[in-house]
């Protein structure tokens, strides 16, 4: 039986053995803060990177990494005092620059080890081979071995795969190939538009940050088009970014009283919850237009080119395109400005920055096919709209 003390001595061993552990593991989870100053190196280091080059030139070309740096520890193990003081004197000049940074730095040594986020609209990565194997050979091991866990079968399809031969791997390695050209193709395409996406991002930040629409941060994918955004209800994203109800209906549904519904029903179907184009803004949102895009939501104009040209032949529904100029006239306080261009627009010429006001239903658009006015007939656009944008003054 063993005594207390031989007892308390065990319990102590055991604790100690786990403090390396956690230590390892606590510093796995943080990285060294990238302004922080910069250790002062030691005299083996020192010699390491200045004679790295020279003893790897004497050996042979292909020599491995760990029988190079046996190389360099066996030269300065050799070496005498006198040999190795050059280099202490160096490492004595790097530890006295490492202490007076030390003495003024004030920041952080370490910060969590989190890797960057990824954009949630990049390209999505290329499969490898394998991963396009386990997709079609998991299903049918799972159908035939339904008591086997995830782990046993992904150690299967493992194994199978190492035994398969080139012939058999063909198919997938060919599958691989056209992915990976796809991902270099749409990297390509994502890296070009990086000026644009930095553009309207830094108006939206800016502008919230204007108008006291910063609370829209608290939601880490406010300023970008996601599958999780697109699925949400305009309602329920606006109460999780706990910003005011403005503005905001459900999509728009086919009047199926209204006699005229197969005219309606196009609209109604370009505008339904599901497509893109339309579930991507939310009011108080910042909206870029060029030349060529379709306006997604009733918008309020911040700032505009002088030739900034909007044709609205698809809201007015006239056989020639009604093209209207919209300059800003209110550039200190856009969001009470009364300059508007609505969604369905087409962007003739120019570029805009605007602000979403409405969305779904309350658009005018949405409120001529909600009150069963459309096909529109002359001039009832017109009037729609000014009582539209007298409601939002």
């Amino acid at each position: 039986m063993d005594s207390p003390a031989s007892g308390s001595e065990n319990v102590w061993g055991d604790i100690r053995a786990e403090i390396p552990t956690v230590t390892k593991k606590k510093r796995r989870l943080q990285k060294k803060a990238p302004g922080a100053p910069k250790r002062g190196k030691s005299p083996y280091i020192l010699f390491s990177m200045d004679k790295r080059e020279e003893i790897k030139s004497t050996m042979a070309p292909n020599a491995k990494v760990t029988d190079v740096m046996r190389a360099i520890a066996d030269a300065w193990s050799k070496m005498s005092e006198d040999e190795k003081a050059p280099w202490k004197t160096a490492a004595e000049s790097d530890k006295q620059r490492y202490e007076e940074e030390m003495a003024t730095y004030d920041g952080p040594l370490r910060v969590p080890n989190k890797r960057a986020k990824k954009h949630p609209n990049a390209p999505k990565r290329a499969s490898s081979a394998f991963l396009f194997y386990s997709q079609v050979m998991r299903p049918r091991i799972k159908s035939e071995h339904q008591e086997m866990k995830n782990t046993e079968i992904s150690k299967q399809l493992g194994e199978a795969w190492g035994k398969a031969t080139k012939a058999q791997k063909a198919p997938f390695v060919e599958k691989e190939l056209v992915d990976r050209a796809r991902y270099k193709r749409e990297m390509e395409e994502w890296n070009n538009a990086k000026p644009e996406r930095d553009y309207q991002e830094a108006h939206q930040q800016q502008y919230n940050a204007q108008y006291g629409f910063d609370q829209l941060g608290t939601y880490d994918e406010a300023y970008a088009t996601t599958d999780e955004i697109q699925s949400m209800t305009e309602r329920d994203f606006l109460a999780k970014t706990n910003v005011e109800l403005a503005f905001v209906r459900p999509a728009v549904t086919p009047p199926v009283n209204c006699p005229s519904w197969v005219c309606c029903l196009l609209p109604c179907i370009m505008r339904t919850e599901g497509m893109r184009l339309y579930t991507n803004h939310s009011p108080k949102e910042v909206n870029v237009m060029r030349t060529g895009d379709t306006v997604a939501a009733d918008c309020r104009l911040l700032e505009c080119s002088e030739d900034f040209t909007v044709d609205l032949s698809a809201l007015a529904n006239e056989k020639l395109p009604r093209v209207c100029s919209v300059e800003c006239t209110d550039k200190e306080n856009g969001v009470l400005s009364r300059n508007m261009v609505f969604m369905a627009s087409a962007v003739v010429k120019g570029d805009a920055i605007g602000v979403v006001v409405a969305t779904g239903d309350n658009t005018v658009w949405g409120q001529l096919i909600s009150n069963h006015k459309w096909p529109l007939v002359t001039d009832v656009s017109n009037a729609e709209s000014e009582r539209f944008i007298g409601n939002k003054a």
